[in-house]
């Protein structure tokens, strides 16, 4: 983004994610203790990036908040705290989904594990469901790119759904 600036990257987007609605999420890896690329409590790189290629950002004030990997990872021994997680990450979905966002795109794969995987005890445990697409960033750029889905992973994404609009022709791949 920095080296070849936006202008670049909008004019390779072929398939724009317009109609898109990210919340992007650094979740607290990303920009603690200090960020060097951009600010550390309101960063905007992702937001500038997607914007970049069609999406449409959010406003989400959540974007730096905890996403609970370090309560659950690790098992008996580290942070064995599965509760913690499921509340932290259903916080996050349920207020994105709540700004009318159709998708979280993030950068740390136990932020995306987390925000992905556990959907379907979330809306066991909380009485309702939020189904989200959470993705890379990168899958995101990339979809916009034209580049492979099979190339980007998105296969192996467990909610994968974009909107037609969105950068996929006659629709984007689900799997849910």
């Amino acid at each position: 983004m920095n080296d070849i600036g936006l202008d670049r990257i909008a004019e390779a987007a072929v398939r724009p994610l317009g109609g898109l609605r990210v919340a992007c999420y650094y979740g607290c890896l990303l920009v603690r203790p200090y960020a060097t690329f951009d600010d550390r409590r309101a960063p905007t790189s992702m937001e500038r990036l997607l914007e970049a290629v069609g999406a449409e950002p959010i406003d989400w004030p959540l974007r730096t908040r905890c996403c609970g990997g370090s309560c659950y990872c690790g098992g008996p021994l580290i942070g064995a705290l599965p509760e913690a997680t499921l509340r932290l990450s259903y916080r996050l979905l349920k207020d994105a989904k709540r700004r009318g966002a159709d998708a979280v795109a993030t950068v740390c794969p136990l932020c995306q594990f987390n925000l992905e995987a556990f959907q379907g005890q979330m809306a066991r445990k909380f009485g309702e469901p939020v189904d989200l697409t959470v993705g890379f960033f990168t899958q995101l750029v990339g979809t916009a790119l034209g580049l492979d889905e099979r190339v980007l992973g998105v296969r192996r994404m467990l909610r994968w759904r974009l909107p037609e609009a969105a950068g996929a022709e006659g629709g984007a791949h689900v799997r849910a």
